[in-house]
């Protein structure tokens, strides 16, 4: 593994609040398309390239797990792993959608 709080774990994390504030400036339609494309990273890859790179090669643990379980030491890899990838993105999906086909009612 490697430093803790590296240059990777910063370019990461900023990576995912990128993500995450997504809905609120790019649209929906593009951010399907940053879900398919990390969705196809996790199929062919077997998880996420920059995970890969802070813990080696191993396929099970999620970028979310490996520091909220320094907090939650009894926190599940399997659920947490499943929320990462599937819940969040649907997540930030639909709050673009409704966002943005709320503000186009509006005019």
């Amino acid at each position: 593994m490697n430093k803790e709080f590296g240059a990777i774990f910063w370019i990461h994390l900023f990576l995912i609040v990128v993500s995450l504030s997504t809905p609120f400036w790019l649209d929906w339609k593009f951010i399907l398309i940053g879900i398919v494309i990390l969705q196809l990273q996790w199929l062919i890859l077997d998880g996420c390239y920059l995970t890969f790179l802070e813990t080696g090669r191993n396929k099970d643990i999620t970028f979310w797990y490996l520091y909220l379980s320094k907090i939650w030491p009894n926190l599940n890899m399997r659920k947490t792993k499943l929320i990462v990838r599937y819940l969040i993105p649907v997540l930030v999906l639909i709050t673009a959608y409704l966002l943005q086909a709320g503000s186009n009612t509006i005019y």
